[in-house]
């Protein structure tokens, strides 16, 4: 018989020419006790197969084993940004640890899916028709962009996947993680107001995203709670004086939503000759992501603790395909030291 394993590796077909036995024989054989029992054989078949086996340095292919049993043992990530958050500074760079220990932990492989991508460039998951994740039991996707006719489709496909950040698209009843922002800000308000801050501004737009929504209700809600005022100056990015119309509002306290808006309005602040938190107080909303705003008080989101709770999410949804939609919310804590103090005289 010619040398077939020189130039490739062995298969299940090779191993079933060299014993004169079917495939399905080899099947069973290789797959064990269980498989066993499917088909009848002798004692001598069994030895020809392993013989075969042996002789050719046949090993099973787990992923093709596991693909038999409907099951792949993997958790796969997405996410539609152009870059994957790798770096220790990006803001999802957390939720990926806790996904990976919760992974590990539950005796799974974690595989992240980078490469999938349309004709404009863009990540997609249905790479010409196809569903690029189908190879891993289920998916979580992290990233503020989204796809909702993908999202449709990998629904209707009953495809198991979970968002990090809450999510809602019309029609669709999806699995997610979220901060809960609303009682966090609401927090952070009535910290500020314990302080003796009544005029307290909001900087830039009311986004549609879900977070930037939810922020925002948390803001009102506490504001509402302690009579206080709610001042709203333009973006700091943009035209205008942003900072000026905030020193004629007479606000104390300013919130931002991101780390680098932190990092900006602090600067335009000292620029300004107004020192925080002296006599104005700083609070991003979103977390300390990035290095040089890391001593600017903000909201302490349990990032790598959504991750490890999407984890779970899935593997619930795996385990039950047809139970109502799971969608949760992990409190968020406050670090109010460095730009938060008393109101000024």
């Amino acid at each position: 018989m010619p040398d077939t394993t020189s130039r490739r590796r062995a298969t299940q077909a090779d191993v079933a020419r060299l014993a004169g036995v079917d495939r399905s024989v080899v099947s069973a054989v290789v797959n064990g006790d269980r498989a066993k029992g499917r088909i009848g054989m002798s004692q001598q078949t069994r030895e020809r197969v392993w013989n075969a086996v042996r002789e050719l340095g046949y090993t099973p292919n787990v992923a093709a084993r596991q693909l038999a049993r409907g099951a792949t043992n993997l958790i796969g990530v997405f996410t539609h940004e152009r870059v994957f958050p790798m770096e220790s500074q990006n803001f999802y760079h957390e939720f990926l640890i806790g996904i990976e220990h919760a992974v590990d932990e539950a005796g799974r492989n974690l595989v992240l899916f980078t490469s999938s991508r349309n004709e404009a460039g863009d990540r997609t998951i249905y790479t010409g028709g196809e569903n690029s994740l189908q190879i891993a039991d289920g998916a979580i996707i992290i990233g503020a962009l989204r796809r909702p006719d993908e999202l449709a489709k990998l629904s209707r496909d009953r495809f198991p996947y979970v968002f990090v950040g809450r999510r809602e698209t019309p029609d669709l009843e999806l699995d997610w993680v979220a901060a809960n922002y609303v009682d966090g800000v609401a927090a952070i308000v009535t910290a500020l107001a314990e302080l003796g801050h009544q005029r307290i501004a909001w900087a830039g737009r009311i986004r549609q995203a879900e977070a930037s929504h939810d922020r925002w209700t948390g803001f009102q809600t506490g504001i509402a709670r302690h009579r206080a005022t709610a001042i709203e100056i333009g973006p700091l990015d943009e035209g205008g004086d942003p900072i000026a119309e905030l020193i004629a509002s007479g606000a104390t306290a300013l919130l931002v939503e991101s780390a680098w808006e932190a990092d900006l309005a602090r600067r335009q602040l000292r620029q300004a000759g107004i020192a925080a938190p002296d006599r104005m107080s700083l609070v991003n909303l979103s977390g300390a992501s990035m290095k040089r705003a890391s001593r600017v008080a903000h909201l302490v989101i349990p990032r790598r603790e959504m991750g490890r709770e999407a984890v779970d999410i899935l593997l619930e949804r795996i385990a039950d395909p047809d139970q109502p939609p799971i969608q949760r919310t992990l409190d968020c804590q406050l670090d109010l030291r460095y730009t938060t103090g008393p109101a000024p005289a």
